[in-house]
């Protein structure tokens, strides 16, 4: 019997629930049990055996879309992920907060190579830990190497991934002061740049010859920063960016905002901008001034704005300043029972502001890979 979640099993409920209570006074006991057996071949005609669910629950058609897919990676499903290894723009999503048994199987596939001219880009919208640096690395280490197994060539985590921005369920934020209740402490978890982490990722980046952001809490001299660092596939750090706009929610108790003009850097596939959270309105029309083509922008938003801001306000920007790119935010646990507004929607654009690939603000971890044409 095929895997049946949840949510299919609600949209059973719904898609057969008037059915059940119109009368039936006229019909015999043998035609209610035909009718039975005809729904339920139906239902599982349709739910099951190689069947896309994340297309029939969102009401679409049952083709495959080009831009953007979620896949829920069960042993019943390995056949939709086998189709689509022929799009260009995917978004695979898991169920298990911890990426233990998905990403074995998900290491094994491939992709087509990107066309000419064109680079792969992985947004790892995941959940961090709160406050749990080793256990953040030990998954986004997995998730990394499976986004290059399948091709990618530059890889994102979503702002202080290795760390966590917040922990929003607890409504627990960082802070500089003595912790108190909803408070923790941001030297518990801050690193100097040069530090573990980078260290780190920098071995894993040349290994895998790619590019890689790394995303954590910098501490320097006695000051705090939401910093982001892009190493280069021989393991070198290309481009440092620190957070410049305050979202009070996450960082009002810690940060220090940083007061330098954006850098731009020279890659492979032409000049990049890096950006964090709320840096994009006065940020984008510099890193332009400065030659950037490319934007690599790394996200924890929080807020009921951040819906709007990615769809209308982003997209705007980019086809403005002819600039392409893609967008990583966090996610919501599976397991969260409080949510808020502000998770989700990683995503990328081309340069007329016309959005490639995109991932929902579901809850759960994914990994959203995209093609995009860069022109060098």
């Amino acid at each position: 019997m095929p895997h049946i979640s949840p949510d299919d099993q609600q949209l059973m409920r719904l898609s057969l629930g008037g059915q059940w209570q119109r009368p039936i006074r006229l019909l015999l006991p043998i035609t209610v049990i035909f009718i039975c057996l005809i729904c339920m071949q139906t239902i599982f005609h349709n739910v099951g055996g190689g069947s896309n669910l994340s297309t029939k629950m969102s009401g679409q058609s049952q083709q495959i879309p080009t831009m953007q897919q979620s896949v829920n990676l069960h042993e019943t499903e390995r056949q939709i992920l086998q189709k689509l290894s022929q799009q260009h723009q995917l978004s695979i999503k898991n169920s298990d907060k911890d990426l233990e048994k998905e990403v074995p199987g998900l290491m094994q596939r491939k992709l087509p190579a990107p066309k000419p001219g064109n680079i792969r880009m992985a947004a790892m919208q995941l959940a961090p830990y709160f406050a749990q640096k080793q256990r953040n690395q030990q998954m986004f280490d997995k998730l990394i190497r499976a986004a290059a197994d399948l091709g990618a060539q530059v890889v994102l985590m979503p702002e202080a991934g290795i760390c966590g921005l917040s922990d929003p369920e607890n409504e627990v934020v960082y802070t500089t002061t003595n912790p108190d209740f909803g408070f923790f402490s941001v030297r518990d978890v801050a690193e100097e740049l040069h530090g573990p982490t980078v260290t780190h990722y920098a071995t894993l980046a040349k290994e895998l010859t790619i590019y890689l952001v790394v995303t954590l809490i910098e501490m320097k001299d006695t000051q705090f920063y939401s910093t982001a660092v892009l190493l280069d596939p021989h393991g070198q750090i290309a481009l440092v960016s620190r957070k410049g706009a305050m979202q009070k929610e996450t960082d009002a108790k810690w940060i220090t905002l940083k007061k330098e003009t954006p850098e731009v850097c020279q890659t492979s596939f032409g000049k990049v901008g890096l950006l964090i959270g709320l840096d994009a309105v006065e940020q984008l029309p510099l890193l332009k001034e400065k030659g950037a083509k490319i934007i690599l922008h790394t996200a924890a938003f929080y807020g009921k704005q951040t819906k709007a801001y990615l769809e209308i306000t982003y997209p705007k920007l980019m086809k403005e300043y002819g600039l392409c790119g893609i967008l990583c935010n966090w996610a919501a646990s599976v397991n969260m029972q409080t949510l808020w507004q502000g998770y989700g929607l990683s995503r990328s654009w081309d340069t007329q502001g016309k959005v490639l690939a995109s991932q929902s603000d579901s809850r759960g971890n994914s990994l959203l890979i995209s093609d995009i044409r860069t022109g060098e």
